[in-house]
């Protein structure tokens, strides 16, 4: 199962790419704030604010595929702390929507049949196990172990994602073998110069001549054949965090972020309008995405979203990697 090519895909596509013409195709929806971890450079679980019931998610979903959306991305927080998501990954896929649920892993194991519907999983997981632990708290690699048991099992497709710090750049080649033998791959995200979700300076940013040798790194074992989930084109362009470097923004032209309240914003990362946020629940999905105000950036540095702009951008490495599958 994965995103379906339809003709409408195809024309929404081209017209974005090159009209500048919005048309939303992907969805980042954070369910929830709350989190059961306190990742070291995170702190989505600090923000309050309500989160939408089922019955309001799931009529989103619908006006989500009727406006043209074919990839919804589940995250929080973490979203298995929300009892519907099971519910709500049910109904995107009758709607012929492809899914993706962003966790930490601790929760899989014990929920793994809520997750039958799901398109992919993506398991955060930042090295060996003294090094996640100590970025995101004791016995949390213990817990993916056990979700990736879990997993085998009942076949769903999952992969790694891995935040780039200042303690994990030597735990690239584990992350890559476990991928290897795991018949999967690894999203590699830069830790930011400031706190996820805060103003705050990150203190497990990565210094910055170290991170661009190892994304060097990458580069060459992407070419290899290493299970690199980012394509050479989002690498290169990530080799050059944290200075500013432009890339065509993708957001609230086929991207948005929902929040959990059902406001939209262009995106989760980048400069933040002083304009009131556009309200799905009060005007529609699609009318909310049209009223999107987007923000000029001077550089992205969200692995998914720079493959996004690449393939938007007709970068060939970047367009065979989401063919082949590997986003």
């Amino acid at each position: 199962m994965g995103v379906r090519i339809t003709p409408r895909l195809i024309a929404n596509a081209a017209g974005a790419a090159l009209l500048r013409r919005p048309a939303p195709l992907m969805v980042g929806w954070a369910v929830t704030n709350r989190c059961n971890l306190r990742c070291g450079y995170c702190r989505a679980y600090e923000q309050e604010g309500e989160e939408l019931d089922t019955a309001s998610c799931v009529r989103l979903l619908g006006e989500m595929a009727g406006a043209g959306v074919v990839r919804v991305q589940f995250t929080g927080g973490e979203p298995l702390l929300r009892d519907d998501l099971g519910e709500l990954l049910g109904e995107a896929r009758s709607l012929g929507l492809f899914t993706t649920v962003s966790t930490n892993g601790c929760l899989v194991a014990e929920r793994v049949r809520q997750l039958e519907s799901v398109g992919r999983l993506n398991l955060s997981l930042d090295g060996k196990e003294a090094n996640n632990d100590a970025l995101r708290g004791e016995g949390s690699f213990s817990a993916i172990m056990q979700a990736l048991d879990a997993l085998h099992r009942v076949r769903t497709p999952f992969k790694f994602v891995t935040v780039l710090n200042s303690r994990n750049l030597g735990d690239i080649p584990f992350m890559l073998d476990l991928a290897r033998n795991n018949n999967t791959a690894v999203l590699f995200q830069p830790a930011l110069p400031e706190m996820l979700r805060s103003s705050e300076p990150n203190p497990e940013a990565p210094g910055v001549s170290e991170f661009r040798e190892a994304v060097g790194g990458l580069i060459a074992a992407r070419k290899a054949g290493a299970p690199v989930a980012n394509s050479i084109a989002a690498l290169r362009h990530l080799r050059n965090w944290p200075n500013a470097t432009p890339l065509p923004c993708v957001g609230g032209l086929v991207f948005c972020r929902l929040r959990p309240d059902g406001t939209l914003v262009h995106c989760p990362r980048g400069p933040v309008s002083e304009a009131p946020r556009p309200d799905a629940m009060e005007i529609g999905f699609e009318a909310a995405f049209k009223g999107l105000e987007r923000q000029p950036c001077t550089g992205c540095w969200s692995a998914p979203v720079v493959e996004a702009a690449c393939v938007l951008s007709a970068r060939p490495s970047a367009v065979v990697n989401l063919l082949s599958g590997s986003l």
